[in-house]
């Protein structure tokens, strides 16, 4: 892959589709996401958030999400605009490659132990939620699953396994060394075989589904004023249970771990207790959802180990197969403890 998403030459005959002046310069490292790719540019009228779509999408999907922004901008919720080329189109297609122009919403990163980044993350959510319980539209979605191991936590049951190709990357990746890891693959997936049968007796009726955001995580978050200023990335939205959203959210804004660091301590859960506490002020939560959210955060710690395995860099596979089981463990041994913590 290139340094830059777009060279100059695309980056021009792009930037020609829309009435926002020449192109001067691409500014930013281009970053992947799960999903998509992207870069900032800027022309003589400023900066401008540019995406290309992962080619897994039609133009339904994203038809999908430009439906449900225009939905949130006109609730006035903060997420980038879309910005239409010179026909008035919302999506410039080039050589069978989708591209997307937003608006650049400046703003800071998640400040990890910041109340009022956190207080401000959990309320932005509650609001969203309430927020798209209105919302409509003809069109299906399915949940992609190209990133994520599996996201239909309560399909888990009868869902297609994951390990069959996380086993033929391990192989590819360790070579010799395969047969003294394959051990710790193992019984990670042992840990998902058991989760898979939990996941059978989940009252799946008893839980609010709505149109959920699918990737609340720090990178999709912009701040400023130790406030949400943005809410970015919508790939990843669909029907599903809302419980999948606040469990993300509490991994990755409460607990906010990392490979390096991947042990849980009191604070985490006091952290997590109050994330719920925030959320529920305007958006509370059952009894079921509740009584569920342990089973869905120990779905999510596998969740995340399995996608390290499966699509993180390898040189972080040995350190994910090092911690990760730990970390999984820790959550089957102590789903009593996080649920009386949780409920306070």
């Amino acid at each position: 892959m290139s340094k830059h998403l777009l060279s100059e030459k695309l980056a021009g005959f792009l930037i020609k589709a829309y009435d926002i002046g020449p192109l001067k310069s691409i500014d930013s490292p281009v970053s992947r996401g799960n999903l998509s790719r992207y870069a900032i540019i800027t022309t003589d009228r400023g900066k401008f958030f540019i995406k290309e779509r992962n080619p897994m999408y039609n133009i339904s999907h994203i038809q999908f999400d430009h439906e449900l922004i225009d939905f949130l901008l006109q609730h006035e919720f903060n997420t980038p605009r879309l910005i239409p080329d010179r026909n008035g189109r919302k999506l410039v297609t080039l050589k069978r490659h989708f591209f997307e122009l937003f608006e650049y919403i400046p703003g800071g990163k998640y400040k990890h132990g910041s109340d009022p980044h956190m207080r401000s993350v959990a309320r932005t959510l509650a609001r969203y939620h309430r927020l798209v319980e209105n919302f409509s539209t003809e069109i299906i979605k399915p949940f992609q699953t190209a990133s994520y191991f599996i996201h239909d936590q309560t399909s888990w049951a009868s869902g297609p396994c994951p390990f069959e190709d996380i086993f033929r990357r391990m192989k590819k990746i360790f070579g010799d060394r395969y047969e003294k890891i394959r051990p710790l693959v193992v019984r990670i997936e042992a840990c998902f075989r058991v989760l898979q049968i939990k996941m059978r007796y989940v009252r799946s009726q008893d839980l609010t589904r709505l149109v959920i955001h699918g990737d609340y995580q720090p990178r999709n978050l912009l701040f400023k004023n130790g406030r949400v200023a943005a809410v970015t990335d919508f790939d990843c939205a669909t029907t599903q249970e809302r419980m999948v959203d606040v469990a993300r959210a509490l991994m990755g804004f409460a607990m906010n771990k990392s490979l390096a660091h991947l042990v849980i301590e009191p604070s985490d859960l006091d952290r997590m207790r109050r994330f719920l506490d925030d959320y529920q002020e305007s958006c509370p939560l059952t009894r079921y959802e509740m009584e569920f959210l342990p089973l869905l955060l120990l779905s999510t710690a596998i969740g995340a180990v399995a996608w390290w395995l499966r699509y993180g860099e390898p040189k972080h596979v040995p350190a994910a197969l090092r911690v990760g089981l730990p970390f999984i463990y820790w959550f089957e041994d102590n789903q009593t403890l996080i649920d009386s913590v949780l409920k306070g």
